[in-house]
């Protein structure tokens, strides 16, 4: 007879089997990304076996994007049903040989894509089996990806099951690419009507501000812009939209149909409203302040600035207007998202929430402005460490670590991202000089109070905020359960992969910030401490700090 506990190691182990397989496959997919980075231009795409695909390229990003979203939105009802019997092929799966397949699969992939992109002429008059073989080798790493995870009687019952969902996201996906580019088109009437406003509104502040149409040019005496379709507000427009059919589907119970798809519009309409103001503002700092700050930082910086306050003042008024709510009292609770299981209560402890956000709220408000107003170095970083230092203290009545004891496993997450950091994201040597530039031309005792602020910021209260924000409050609260400080949480796949995406997109490469999310997740999973995911996170930064120091390789600050 056996007891209850192997099984449920079983199950356990079979769950984190998959995200690691997952975390594997994502890293092979960032490294050959970083090869074609580094050495791929638009030139020698046209020049090279690619000519004939690259006009198709937007299409080829719709299905390694928008396909797997709109797959696991129209399985969602049968999702647990699938990770269940997962959970059952994976634990009888031997899968050793066919990782090891995967990998030499992956290796040759990897180098054919490498000679395609670099050294092209090699296949010249080869274009048509170089693609043949090159498509052979992808499929066959995705396959060999899969066959690793679970047999492929399991692939085919369920592809077979599903066929009808993966019909229509794929459909989904070419017509979603097939919009956003057809809404491109419009990116030139969008610039002209933003410099139009923006011309509108400089006419407030200055007596004759200078308008060429022809070339697009608007600014003043003393600093001129040129508003080219790059600046028409359409990545802004594009991420309201993105946030809005997030938003609407998580919080679809609470909210009334069809009166909330008003939303899009409104939204569409306020964005670009404030990228007429960013322009204007753009403008009136390069005229008065410094065109250096307004290019560099503000220009930058208040694009993300305006995306936030519009998402965040859709979210507010969704919830506070009774034309968008299906009740006063849903729309003053925190229900729990689909799938996750109910809440005896749904009110955390008072003031938890709180201090598990507004610290990060305060890191990001402090990022954006400061970044707004400077250009290049971050002189004013102590500002935000001081900042946001300042609110953790406030809140320390909340936090209780008192009883927390420092594990190996929350150690080993951190030495293990830093590893994955230092060979994913690739150093630059621009700013590494523009770094050693400015502390160069301060006295010592400056440079030195400027370094122990960035090593406090950034092995402290930047682990600190971003850990109680991310694994204290989003972690719990996608996962159906209530926040709080110390409590153990139920795994949930859901929370996992949309928290670690979410916590990478914020970092400047996605990739290692997707793994870095994930490990700290499950450091957060593995005993039920968020103090063993700040821990985490507080290693890699100080291994970071101690690495920067070390080589004066000053981009990885």
């Amino acid at each position: 007879m056996t007891s209850g506990r192997p099984s449920s190691y079983l199950r356990d182990l079979s769950l984190w089997r998959v995200v690691l397989l997952g975390a594997l496959f994502l890293g092979e997919f960032e490294l050959v990304e970083v090869w074609l980075r580094n050495h791929f231009v638009k030139s020698t795409a046209l020049a090279s076996v690619w000519a004939p695909l690259f006009d198709y390229r937007h299409f080829f990003f719709s299905f390694i994007v928008i396909f797997p979203a709109a797959l696991l939105l129209l399985i969602w009802p049968r999702f647990r049903l699938h990770l269940s019997e997962l959970r059952k092929v994976i634990s009888r799966h031997s899968w050793g040989a066919y990782l090891v397949a995967q990998l030499i699969i992956f290796a040759c992939f990897l180098l054919l894509t490498y000679f395609l992109s670099i050294k092209a002429e090699i296949f010249a008059g080869f274009t048509s089996p170089s693609l043949a073989l090159w498509a052979t080798l992808c499929l066959s790493t995705a396959a060999g990806a899969l066959l690793t995870l679970a047999p492929a009687n399991y692939w085919q019952a369920l592809f077979k099951r599903e066929q009808a969902a993966m019909a229509l996201s794929a459909v989904t996906a070419l017509l979603a690419t097939g919009f956003f580019l057809w809404l491109q088109g419009f990116t030139s009437t969008l610039a002209r009507g933003a410099m139009y406003g923006s011309s509108i509104l400089l006419r407030l502040l200055y007596e004759h501000p200078t308008l060429d149409t022809a070339n697009r040019l608007i600014g003043t005496d003393d600093f001129v812009v040129q508003v080219s379709n790059a600046c028409a507000g359409y990545e802004g427009i594009t991420l309201i939209a993105v946030f809005l059919s997030l938003y609407l589907w998580l919080y679809r119970k609470e909210l009334r149909f069809p009166q909330v798809l008003i939303a899009y519009p409104i939204g569409f309409c306020v964005m670009w409203v404030f990228n007429v103001l960013r322009i204007t503002t753009l403008i009136a700092i390069g005229d008065a302040i410094s065109p250096q700050i307004a290019l560099a930082g503000f220009h930058s910086n208040a694009g993300w600035i305006s995306f936030l306050a519009v998402a965040i003042g859709l979210a507010w008024a969704l919830h506070k207007a009774p034309f968008f709510t299906r009740t006063a009292q849903i729309a003053t609770t925190h229900s729990p998202l689909p799938g996750a299981r109910p809440q005896a209560s749904q009110h955390p402890a008072p003031g938890v929430v709180d201090a598990l956000l507004i610290p990060f709220v305060v890191l990001m408000a402090s990022i954006l402005l400061i970044g707004a107003i400077t250009a290049g170095f971050d002189s004013f970083y102590p500002v935000k460490v001081i900042a946001t230092g300042f609110t953790l203290w406030y809140f320390r009545d909340i936090y209780n670590f008192s009883e927390y004891r420092i594990s190996f496993e929350a150690i080993s997450a951190g030495v293990l991202v830093f590893v994955i950091w230092i060979i994913l994201v690739p150093d630059l040597p621009g700013a590494n000089q523009v770094f050693a530039t400015r502390l160069e031309q301060w006295p010592l005792a400056l440079t030195c109070t400027w370094i122990a602020f960035r090593i406090i910021g950034s092995v402290i209260t930047v682990p600190l905020a971003e850990e109680l924000a991310f694994r204290g409050y989003l972690l719990a609260r996608l996962g159906g359960q209530l926040p709080a400080i110390n409590s153990d949480l139920r795994f949930s796949l859901l929370a996992f992969i949309i928290s670690s995406l979410l916590f990478g997109l914020m970092h400047g490469d996605w990739t290692a910030g997707i793994l870095a999310g994930m490990a700290y997740a499950w450091a957060r999973y593995r005993r039920g401490q968020l103090g063993d995911a700040i821990i985490a996170h507080m290693t890699t930064n100080l291994l970071l700090s101690l690495y920067v120091l070390s080589t004066q390789q000053w981009s990885y600050w």
